[in-house]
């Protein structure tokens, strides 16, 4: 009986064990850095913009942010707010009218036949989203804004002209 109950509890204490390892798995991602900032275009706060800081280096990874109403941004690269990963990045800024697509509530999958109903060869498509920003920002290539992201926490404020 004694080697019974021996038995339960170095098992129920090996099962624990496993189940705590478990709740708390480490963080595998490279560390990084908050950065905030504020977008703002000929002096005034610009809302709703979508800022993107694309790596040069090696193995880098991109950060992205919204700015609220008065134009401020945190950078997120894994988790929300998490900031940036240290090094060069090119930055692109972009502000596209009508925001996300409208959802249309729950979908499914159409049949063959059902497309072919819903498909009309004189429906023009949808304008292209039009760019709120001068277009030249919208690209990291032609935006001319750079940024290096220390090793610790910074601020980098953004001023399109």
């Amino acid at each position: 009986m004694i080697e019974y109950l021996r038995f339960r509890l170095w098992a129920t204490l090996f099962i624990a064990t496993l189940l705590l390892c478990g709740c708390t798995p480490a963080s595998s991602n490279p560390k990084t850095y908050p950065i905030t900032g504020t977008v703002t275009k000929g002096g005034k706060a610009v809302s709703g913009a979508q800022i993107v800081f694309v790596s040069v280096e090696q193995g880098g990874q991109s950060a992205f942010a919204t700015t609220d109403n008065d134009g401020k941004y945190q950078l997120m690269t894994f988790e929300p707010n998490d900031g940036a990963m240290p090094g060069t990045y090119v930055i692109k800024v972009s502000k596209y009218e009508g925001g996300a697509a409208p959802s249309g509530g729950e979908t499914r999958n159409l049949t063959p036949e059902e497309e072919e109903k819903l498909y009309n060869p004189d429906e023009k498509a949808p304008p292209p989203p039009k760019n709120g920003l001068p277009e030249k920002y919208a690209s990291e290539v032609t935006s001319g804004l750079k940024h290096t992201v220390p090793t610790a926490a910074s601020t980098f404020d953004i001023e399109l002209k």
